[in-house]
């Protein structure tokens, strides 16, 4: 028996090709493209005060880099924020901890910060080619990087304290 393709079968490959390109796309375009190191070449704009930046100027202390990418909408982002403020003020001088948001809504991300006590930098990827770059699926999602600059793990979902720590621990022996 010879079997056909349905129409919504086809139409969902013609999607799924369709959003590849978009991703390849969205990758190699400029904002978009790996930097020495694998991190993407992206500029990031501070939430608050202070002059635009690159991923990879952040990460050029040559310490270890927890990256948050977080929303202002996204209830578990909400939620892990002040564990993260946490490990940033146990840890901080030890690995670098930043959050990236592709949020239009400025004011609602800096009210955020303010309501959440963060202190540790916040960032708006104004571009939105991070989360596609780093492999980001869904917030919140933490991305572990190397002080070479490589993503050496990833995470989705909300973390809290103790696992953030433990992650930290596990990967660069920093307790």
């Amino acid at each position: 028996m010879r079997r056909t393709t349905t129409t919504p079968t086809r139409a969902l490959a013609a999607l799924a090709g369709a959003l590849l390109l978009l991703a390849v796309a969205a990758c190699s375009g400029e904002g978009g493209t790996a930097a020495a190191g694998g991190l993407p070449e992206t500029t990031l704009e501070p939430i608050g005060s202070g002059e635009p930046t690159t991923l990879d100027a952040v990460a050029a202390d040559g310490q270890p880099l927890v990256l948050n990418v977080w929303a202002s909408f996204c209830t578990p982002c909400i939620t892990e924020m002040p564990d993260f403020e946490s490990v940033h003020q146990a840890l901080g001088d030890q690995v670098a901890i930043v959050g990236v948001t592709d949020d239009d809504d400025v004011p609602a991300a800096e009210a955020l910060a303010e309501r959440t006590g963060v202190t540790y930098p916040l960032y708006r990827d104004p571009a939105r080619r991070l989360g596609v770059a780093l492999e980001v699926s869904g917030l919140p999602a933490t991305v572990f990087v190397g002080p070479d600059g490589t993503v050496v793990e990833r995470h989705q979902g909300a973390l809290d304290a103790d696992e953030l720590s433990s992650t930290i621990e596990r990967l660069w022996g920093i307790t």
